[in-house]
């Protein structure tokens, strides 16, 4: 199953979200650029898309962005403000965003001005805002409450070619509590080719098992004694699609694990930070540090 697209489940238990609240992960702190916030949602009729270049590229943008469908048959307006800064790049920003009394959708992500890094990035961003947007209320008797969905991201990087974007969402459609995970891209910004996880490790290596190996280890460690031993050691079989959210830092990758993935929902996401010196007998040669 392809957890880029896996659509998070609500269970009943609302107890649940308070019952690990002192449980704290253990990653280390890392630097990941600007983290991506967005204005207060307007109330409007219409879903609206915010094009926000980098100053210094807003001349030359604005044939190449224009006013974009980002999401087929609606309405957009565009307008500029700065983007983020990763590293030595600096990108647009891309907003979404309907305010209704039933439903509200916030929505930020780069546009880098590569056409295949772009074409990923929306189609990714399609997969969560178009199932949404056809499964919102339209009566208030069928929810609880105002659906939501809320999508920020944040940019880390190996190297200034090659750049990681880390999307946090965050979901409320009916149950007991809200759903968040992160789901990760990450590019050769030169060549605008994405990077997948078997791309970083040398072929038919064992890079799988070491990723099994480092991740359980850290994520036990994390949790203490709420671990479910049967969840996390299904979350981290060597198996290529429990590891294929993660963004790359200078000198390790960072793994994220969804609530359900590796323990239960009360635990939050998960993360697994692997140094590139636990890897270094099967990374490829271009990103040995």
């Amino acid at each position: 199953m392809n957890k880029k697209i896996l659509a998070p489940i609500a269970v009943p238990g609302i107890a649940l979200l308070f019952l690990l609240a002192g449980c704290q992960q253990n990653t280390p702190t890392i630097t990941t650029g600007t983290q991506q916030t967005t204005p207060p949602v307007t109330t409007t009729s219409k879903v609206e898309l915010t094009v926000n270049p980098p100053a210094e590229t807003q001349a030359s943008m604005t044939q190449m962005v224009g006013t974009q469908d980002a999401v087929p048959n609606k309405d957009f307006d565009a307008s500029q403000e700065t983007g983020a800064d990763s590293g030595a790049q600096k990108f647009a920003m891309k907003t979404m965003k309907k305010d209704e009394k039933l439903y509200t959708l916030d929505v930020a992500y780069p546009h880098t001005g590569n056409k295949d890094v772009d074409t990923a990035i929306e189609t990714m961003i399609h997969t969560q805002v178009d199932p949404y947007l056809q499964e919102v209320p339209t009566d208030p008797n069928e929810t609880p409450g105002p659906y939501s969905l809320t999508i920020t991201y944040s940019t880390t990087s190996f190297s200034p070619d090659v750049v990681s974007f880390i999307f946090d969402t965050d979901t409320y459609t009916g149950g007991a509590h809200p759903n968040t995970f992160t789901t990760t891209e990450t590019f050769n910004m030169k060549t605008g080719k994405e990077i997948a996880l078997q791309d970083l490790f040398l072929p038919k290596s064992d890079y799988l098992k070491i990723l099994s190996k480092e991740s359980r280890a850290q994520v036990t460690a994390n949790l203490g004694e709420y671990v479910v031993q049967d969840m996390l050691d299904s979350g981290t079989t060597e198996d290529p699609t429990n590891f294929q959210n993660f963004a790359l830092y200078p000198d390790s990758m960072v793994i994220y694990f969804a609530p359900y993935d590796v323990a239960p929902y009360a635990a939050g996401p998960q993360t697994a930070n692997i140094p590139f010196s636990s890897l270094s007998t099967v990374l490829a040669p271009e990103f040995k540090s």
